[in-house]
């Protein structure tokens, strides 16, 4: 853009704005704004201006990975900048010399802006992005297969990270079994899928559950059932999510996701592919092992 040339920052804008202004003072201690906390409160405020306020500011917004997330592609650029934080992630700061004067917005809506802004930064500020991924889910989830999803993903994710395999597990509970209940929540996330909504990833869906079962089943270590999860639902994300569930994405962005579905569900099945297969030979290696041993013992029991 030459020098001469000026942004015109719309509503859409001056909620991102006004929403880095109000939890830019609220967070404590200085703590500074997340690029996740700004990517996921975004669409909250968006949906509370439409649903309260009867306000459409036009805001792109699609649901990815763990919840729905501003798309930052079709914004007008150069209102705040992402820098490299202290911790394992991004920060979002407000460019200098931007002010709500900068944005062409008619004064109600602005009020109504201020107030959606403010009220989300006194929920949400100092919160962990995970506060505002459980609102998300309970509020926002367009299908109860996001849901049973989630409950299976994360009891994956916790059961890893207190056990390195399903049969070191420990449980107060003596009959526990983290088997079955991670069997179950599988269960549930197969008879939740949409498959008419879902039809693209069906199939690999299918797949992705099948093996899933065979690590549970095998009491392998959850790490490697974890990754594998996790990679699905990247690509389940890329395939189906954001383009099902968005809102103002331009023409051009949705075309170049359809273009990238057959590439992410390509690579994504190879990978599948070699995890079912090495499965499956030490499935069949410990069947043998199982048979040699059982006929070992029986022989023994013969000769006393």
């Amino acid at each position: 853009m030459s020098s001469e040339e000026q942004t015109e920052y719309g509503a859409r804008d001056f909620l991102c704005y006004q929403l880095l202004v109000e939890l830019d003072e609220a967070q404590h201690d200085g703590r500074s704004i997340t690029r996740t906390q700004f990517l996921k409160i975004s669409p909250i405020a968006d949906r509370i201006l439409s649903e309260e306020y009867d306000r459409d500011i036009g805001l792109p917004r699609y649901w990815y990975m763990y919840g729905e997330v501003l798309n930052e592609t079709p914004l007008n650029d150069g209102f705040y900048t992402t820098t490299d934080a202290p911790w394992d992630g991004k920060a979002i700061e407000l460019s200098p010399g931007i002010s709500s004067d900068t944005f062409s917005v008619e004064e109600n809506v602005r009020r109504d802006i201020h107030e959606v802004a403010r009220r989300l930064a006194s929920n949400f500020a100092n919160e962990r992005t995970d506060e505002l991924k459980e609102y998300q889910y309970r509020e926002h989830a367009p299908t109860k297969f996001i849901i049973a999803f989630d409950d299976f993903r994360s009891f994956i994710t916790e059961t890893d990270r207190q056990s390195t395999t399903l049969d070191s597990f420990v449980s107060g509970k003596s009959s526990y079994s983290p088997e079955s209940e991670a069997l179950e929540l599988l269960d549930d996330a197969l008879i939740s899928y949409p498959e008419d909504q879902y039809e693209e990833m069906y199939d690999v869906f299918l797949e992705w559950e099948d093996t899933m079962r065979l690590l549970i089943e095998q009491e392998t270590a959850f790490d490697e059932a974890e990754g594998l999860l996790r990679d699905f639902w990247e690509t389940f994300s890329k395939v189906e999510l954001r383009l099902q569930h968005e809102q103002n994405t331009p023409q051009e962005q949705k075309m170049r996701w359809v273009e990238q579905r057959e590439n992410a569900k390509r690579e994504f099945r190879e990978r599948l592919a070699e995890i079912r297969n090495e499965r499956l030979t030490n499935r069949c290696q410990s069947d043998v092992l199982n048979d040699v041993a059982e006929s070992y013992s029986e022989t023994v029991r013969d000769m006393f």
